[in-house]
């Protein structure tokens, strides 16, 4: 995701431009702006939720490995 991050905001920056040039469709060029950036905070939020999750499997599977050494 943070390797995209340039990429979003250098789009941010082009639609920025073109809206300060442009005389026609600047509503349309606003809104498909404003639906990228939602679906890729979205995006970004489920990345998160799936990084915890994995994070919180990860732990279970050391704590799991750690138990096993353990026993034997």
């Amino acid at each position: 995701v943070d390797k995209h991050r340039g990429v979003v905001e250098h789009l941010n920056a082009a639609a920025e431009g073109l809206l300060e040039v442009a005389n026609a469709d600047v509503e349309a060029v606003k809104e498909e702006k404003e639906c990228i950036g939602k679906r890729l905070d979205k995006v970004v939020e489920r990345l998160q939720t799936k990084r915890e999750c994995l994070e919180k499997i990860s732990h279970t599977v050391k704590d799991f490995n750690d138990a096993y050494k353990d026993a034997t």
